[in-house]
């Protein structure tokens, strides 16, 4: 699974917890497949420990 430039604007956005419950399904799926992020309570999306890696790398 190939992860995208757009992808990573959304797993930031995620991480610090703003516009997660406007992330476009498509990228939703993409991500948790990826196991970047988690579905918490609600709508909540929640960045896994991987994606915090992942987020790291990239800087």
């Amino acid at each position: 699974m190939t992860i995208t430039l757009q992808d990573v604007c959304w797993l930031r956005e995620a991480a610090l917890k703003r516009g997660s419950h406007e992330m476009p399904p498509a990228i939703a799926r993409k991500l948790m497949g990826a196991q970047l992020i988690t579905k918490g309570s609600g709508d909540c999306m929640h960045i896994t420990p991987r994606g915090e890696l992942a987020l790291a790398r990239l800087g």
